[in-house]
């Protein structure tokens, strides 16, 4: 499993606090070793309690490497944040 946490230092301060969390898990139910099966999973806090977002990346190409994996969580996380956002949008113009 992958666990990036993006902590927040105010002016370079040594202490911080976390403010995210994201987690990617190997599924285990790819069928060849060039592709990977992952769950997503976001959280807003590093509390690990209350996820914001679970996804999944399915047939991912393990040989483009950890970054495009995690470019790839964060991205399809934004665009359901995104999609989310307009939808709440959409219901304040409703009111």
């Amino acid at each position: 499993m992958l666990k990036i946490t993006i902590d927040l230092h105010p002016y370079g301060s040594v202490h911080g606090r976390s403010i995210g969390q994201l987690r990617i898990g190997n599924t285990g139910t790819s069928v060849d070793k060039v592709y990977g099966n992952y769950k997503i999973v976001v959280y807003k806090e590093t509390d690990g309690h209350k996820p914001v977002y679970e996804g999944h990346i399915k047939q991912f190409k393990r040989s483009d490497g950890v970054w495009c994996l995690v470019n790839k969580a964060i991205n399809n996380y934004l665009k359901k944040a995104k999609a989310n956002d307009k939808n709440s949008d959409r219901k304040d113009m409703d009111r």
